[in-house]
């Protein structure tokens, strides 16, 4: 099958003179995502630990609030990989750093 009339396609802007189209072809998903790799380069893979549970709530109040949780999950046999301590526990609002009054040793 050829694509467009008389075998051409013709890929046209109305909104600039230069425009680039970047058209990928294959017959699985397989060569449609390696196509797409020739463009934009691999992937890496993630750390380990982001393909596991992350447990995040609106505030963990104290680092003691945050050890009990992990050794509940623990204790529990439960998978745990990363917790999230927010902004809820910054010194101050846009201040990107823990307050030591309340996480003495993060």
């Amino acid at each position: 099958m050829t694509a467009g009339v008389r075998g051409h396609t013709v890929w046209q802007s109305n909104v600039g003179e230069r425009v680039s189209y970047f058209v990928i072809v294959g017959e699985t998903p397989d060569e449609l995502y390696a196509g797409y790799r020739q463009l934009t380069g691999s992937t890496p893979l993630p750390p380990k630990a982001a393909f596991g549970y992350i447990q995040s709530k609106a505030r963990y109040e104290s680092q003691q609030q945050v050890l009990a949780v992990a050794d509940g999950y623990r204790a529990r046999g439960y998978p745990l990989d990363i917790m999230v301590v927010d902004w809820f526990s910054w010194t101050r609002m846009g201040q990107l750093d823990i307050n030591p009054a309340d996480f003495p040793d993060p």
